[in-house]
């Protein structure tokens, strides 16, 4: 999975709408966050429907177990968005 994501990294600069994404990983406990930022929902939802993260998504659905968290904001906070990731893994 990591290195599948790490693929989705290396074409971010392809998906439009795409503002940024960072990456956190705990090995030990082989867990992944990730937070990206979009500039609108349309965006988000195409990257979501793109070829290449579909791909993704298909080949490793039964080995992980994905959460997500969408919201909008006028004032993009890296802190918060961070803070809500992490609070999903408790979830």
């Amino acid at each position: 999975m990591l290195l599948a994501g790490a693929g989705l990294l290396r074409h971010w600069q392809e998906h439009e709408g795409g503002c940024g994404v960072q990456v956190g990983v705990d090995l030990r406990r082989r867990i992944s966050w990730t937070v990206s930022l979009w500039d609108s929902d349309r965006a988000l939802h195409r990257f979501l429907a793109s070829p290449r993260h579909r791909q993704v998504v298909t080949a490793h659905r039964a080995r992980v177990n994905v959460r997500a968290e969408t919201y909008t904001t006028d004032a993009f906070d890296p802190t918060a968005a961070w803070a809500a990731a992490l609070r999903l893994e408790g979830s």
